[in-house]
Parts: structure tokens; C-alpha cells; sequence
């Protein structure tokens, strides 16, 4: 049995899953962002999905609205079976959910109905969850509360960051995507589980205030914090008036120190430590505003030695 699909995802979290499909399914179609322009307007920049696309040779639908009456009948045009969605970014309508003759589904890195939203990732990470896991579920034209189709548990490890946790969510739905395609071309029984309307936690989109470190909080929570960012993003503090990315960290100790005041650096053995609530963190790479991204021992040697300010702060 052959399942014809379209495709709907938007950043880096989507590939596997499109390479997945790309290979399993007979894929139609690929739905993503239009490309965005850089800062300086020199040049559009395609997104991962719609590159990858390109390179397969698999058509590609860039929608500003999806509510749009030409790209509804392009894709029924498509035939589709099934619609999946993996970290595309829109809430889609019910006219296109209810395209596909099966139905439209989502993969969602958390255990619904915990963690509903854009930002489930970084949200676990800085909440410190135990247990996370893997959604599929069936799309309906409201927040990832649809019927649950699929999903597994796994630890959230206290060392895990926004990398390593989105390489285990990958690896896990690509195995309820096997199973669940599997139960579909064998004709076998979904049992699909409905979702209770509410959920303790829910992922909203970070924004720029939710990225600033508050040193005032316990070490632990700020290991978390600086952990649950990509690499390319980083959580960041102020020194001197330029915006300071704290790329990596962990917990540190000083031996028969005594503790100064949150935000506080201190330089011990050659190392940078930054006072929290409770104790101390050790940076270990930055990026200061302007600057490329550096080391510690960089950071000091170029940077702090000729720092007038010995505190990193919090601007509101």
C-alpha cells in the first residue's frame, strides 16, 4: 500500500522527519516559510526544509497565508493520504487539515497534553523535567490538543542540552513515525486517544526578556537555562553596556571563597566563575555583542582584563 503525503516543517527539527518521509512515502508536495531577508536586505535566505526540498526535487509551496483559496486546491491537487507536520511554526486551518483522506498529524517533542506550543524544548529544559518523550497525534485547527496516535517516554538528563535532547526527540519519533505508518499500510486498529482539554504547562514562544539570565536564581536553574538554547541563539547577560552570550557553562565551586553577590565574577585559577543565588558558575564559551564567539581563557584574557565593571547585569 503505497501512502502518498505532503509535508509541512520549517526549520532543523524537520529534516529527518523529511528525509524520512522522502524515503518511506511516495512524498507530493513540501509546505514551508517563503524565504526571509538578512538584516541588510542583500540577499533572501531559503530555510533547511525548503533547501533540502530543492535538492530532492520535491515541489515546494511557500504560503504567507495559509487560508489562501489557491493553496487548498494545489493541494488537493496532491491527492495526499496523510499531511505531517514536524516543527513547521503556523497553525494550520481546517480546510487544509481536512484535505488528506486519511487525516493530517503532528510530531511533537513532549508528552502531550504537557507542553503544548512553540518552544517545548527549551521550555522542559529550563523547567528541569524528568520525563519527556514523543507525541504523533492527529491535527485538529486549534493548539496540539487532537487525538493521540502515538507516544513514547524517555529521561530528560540533567547534562542534556537543547542539541542533545532534540537528537533523542528525533531519533524517537522517527520510530513512532515506523510504527504508526506500519499499523496504517497493514490496515491494523490506531486506537487513537483523546487529549483532556487542559495541560500543566504550556510551551509559548520565548521572547527576548525569557533569554536574559537572572542571577539571582539558584545554580542549578541557571545550568538549565544556559543549556535549553541552541547554539546559534544563547542565553545572554550585560556587561559594560554590550549584550554578553553565555554559550556554555556548568555548576562550578570555588574551595574557601567567600560568596559576593549574584552576577558577581570572579576570577580563580584562571578560570571565570559568575556568582549565582547558591554558588557559582563556570563559563566556558561567550560570544560578546560584535565579537566572535570565544573561549573562556579568550574571553578573559581579551575581554575582562579590560572590563570596567565586574558585575554582569540585567536590563529590563
Amino acid at each position: 500500500m503505497t501512502i502518498h503525503t505532503v509535508f509541512f516543517g520549517s526549520s532543523s527539527f524537520s529534516l529527518p522527519f523529511l528525509e524520512w518521509c522522502y524515503k518511506n512515502t511516495s512524498l507530493k508536495a513540501i509546505v514551508t516559510f517563503p524565504d526571509t531577508t538578512q538584516k541588510r536586505g542583500l540577499k533572501r535566505l531559503a530555510n533547511p526544509v525548503k533547501e533540502l526540498a530543492t535538492s530532492l526535487s520535491i515541489p515546494v509551496l511557500t504560503p504567507t497565508h495559509l487560508k489562501e483559496s489557491a493553496l487548498a486546491n494545489q493541494l488537493q491537487d496532491f491527492q495526499a493520504s496523510v499531511f505531517i507536520t514536524a516543527s513547521y511554526g503556523k497553525i494550520i486551518p481546517k480546510e487544509i487539515l481536512q484535505i488528506p483522506s486519511l487525516f493530517s498529524l503532528n510530531i511533537h517533542p513532549s508528552l502531550l497534553p504537557d507542553y503544548r506550543g512553540a518552544d517545548p524544548l527549551f521550555w522542559q529544559i529550563v523547567h528541569q523535567v524528568k520525563k519527556t518523550g514523543v507525541t504523533i497525534f492527529q491535527m485538529l485547527p486549534s493548539l496540539d490538543n487532537g487525538p493521540i496516535l502515538e507516544q513514547k517516554t524517555f529521561p530528560l538528563q540533567e547534562t542534556d542540552t537543547y542539541h542533545s535532547f532534540e537528537k533523542k526527540a528525533i531519533h524517537c519519533g522517527l520510530e513512532l513515525l515506523e510504527t504508526l505508518f506500519h499499523k496504517i499500510q497493514n490496515q491494523h486498529p490506531l486506537n487513537p486517544v483523546q487529549q483532556p482539554s487542559q495541560c500543566s504547562s504550556y510551551a509559548r514562544k520565548r521572547t527576548s526578556r525569557d533569554e536574559q539570565i537572572q542571577w539571582a536564581s539558584s545554580t542549578k536553574a541557571i545550568d538549565a537555562f544556559i543549556r535549553a538554547f541552541p547554539s546559534d541563539i544563547g542565553a545572554y547577560t550585560w556587561l559594560d553596556g554590550k549584550r554578553v552570550k553565555i554559550l556554555e557553562a556548568s555548576p562550578g565551586q570555588i574551595a574557601n571563597h567567600q560568596k559576593p553577590s549574584p552576577g558577581h565574577i570572579t576570577i580563580h585559577e584562571k578560570n571565570v566563575y559568575v556568582a549565582s543565588q547558591d554558588g557559582y558558575i563556570q563559563l566556558l564559551t561567550v560570544k560578546v555583542e560584535g565579537k566572535s564567539t570565544m573561549s573562556a581563557k579568550d574571553f578573559l584574557n581579551g575581554y575582562l582584563r579590560k572590563s570596567h565593571d565586574s558585575f554582569f547585569s540585567f536590563h529590563e
